[in-house]
């Protein structure tokens, strides 16, 4: 069998059938470099699991 991106994030790997089932239907997007995925103070849209790539943080005060 192939792995999956779920067998990437260790307990993910172990989950019950019905979840690794959910879980394996979600789209994978793809963002372009310079996307902003969320703001300060935006509503949380989601989770973000990194499979290949790497995502800056940073916050100006």
């Amino acid at each position: 069998m192939a792995s999956t991106w779920l067998e990437k994030y260790g307990p993910l790997a172990g989950i019950e059938a019905d979840a690794r089932l959910q879980l394996q239907a979600l789209p994978a997007l793809h963002v372009p470099a310079g996307t902003e995925l969320f703001a300060p103070g935006s509503p949380c849209q989601g989770f973000v699991l990194v499979v290949e790539g790497t995502v800056r943080v940073s916050l100006t005060s």
